[in-house]
């Protein structure tokens, strides 16, 4: 049960820096936010899978790369994003 609970919480921690990478890095491809983070690969790419269901981000083309398309937050993401970014500059202060 412990080790469920680590898991959930890696989860919930690779969703919220995929959403704050993406908030403030906008238009960046998967292998950027997986280098560039600290969260697992696997937990990131569940956190981008989870983030498609719930309609916080979207793709679009790759003008460079056409096979490797971008990511980007929708409307509701960026307003996701908006509120994880103040309660980051809140813990920050």
């Amino acid at each position: 049960m412990f080790m469920s609970v680590i898991d959930e919480f890696d989860k919930l921690e690779a969703v919220v820096r995929f959403i704050l990478f993406l908030y403030k890095h906008p238009g960046v491809g998967i292998t950027k936010i997986i280098r560039e983070s600290s969260a697992g690969q696997k937990a990131l790419e569940s956190a981008r899978d989870f983030l498609f269901k719930e309609k916080l981000i979207e793709t679009y083309p790759n003008p460079d790369f056409p096979h490797n398309p971008l990511l980007r937050l929708t409307e509701k993401g960026r307003k996701v994003a908006e509120h994880l970014a103040e309660i980051e500059r809140i813990l920050e202060e």
